[in-house]
């Protein structure tokens, strides 16, 4: 059993019931908006998946009394996902979500929802999309999966130039650093 799986598994009567409560709207003391879609929750659940609401929530930085935060550029499906993920450590990545969600927990620094992004992410890689996973690796460091990529990239060097658009997309300076880095 993998160490999410046994978290989930422990903690899942107490998180069942204020997941139920959250649904009701019962006892949520935050309100978290993306794009005009309010989310009721429950504080202590968001603070527990995340360290970027534990400094949200209690910073000196932060109105300890404020009910309401506006999370920008997030959007509500996948706010809702992230919510989702606090109460039940479960989420559903696909390949039309996996970019939005990692990128919003990258953010929200809800790091299992990031690992579990990284992991759908390796489990994909081919020759359509190892440079695109390249640039994922380096902007949200994830540097297993930059790894993998670009010795993915390297190995199949011939065939991606051949078949992949996101190679095409290149320029020059990212080819150069590609082949620099692939002669040392």
């Amino acid at each position: 059993m993998m160490a999410h799986d046994m978290e989930r598994v422990l903690m899942s009567p107490a998180f069942e019931v204020f997941n139920k409560l959250r649904l009701a709207g019962q006892l949520c003391d935050v309100v978290l908006i993306a794009d005009g879609v309010q989310f009721n929750a429950h504080r202590v659940i968001l603070c527990g998946c995340s360290s970027y609401f534990q400094a949200l929530f209690s910073s000196d930085w932060s109105d300890s009394g404020k009910r309401e935060y506006q999370l920008p550029g997030i959007s509500p499906e996948t706010l809702r996902q992230v919510i989702e993920y606090a109460y039940t450590y479960s989420v559903v990545i696909t390949a039309d979500n996996v970019e939005n969600l990692l990128a919003a927990a990258d953010y929200l620094s809800v790091l299992g929802i990031v690992q579990r992004c990284c992991d759908f992410l390796h489990e994909h890689l081919c020759l359509d999309n190892c440079v695109g996973l390249v640039k994922i690796g380096e902007v949200y460091c994830l540097n297993e999966l930059h790894q993998s990529a670009f010795k993915f990239l390297l190995k199949n060097f011939k065939e991606v130039a051949i078949n992949s658009n996101e190679f095409l997309e290149l320029t020059l300076e990212e080819l150069c650093d590609i082949m620099e880095r692939g002669m040392n």
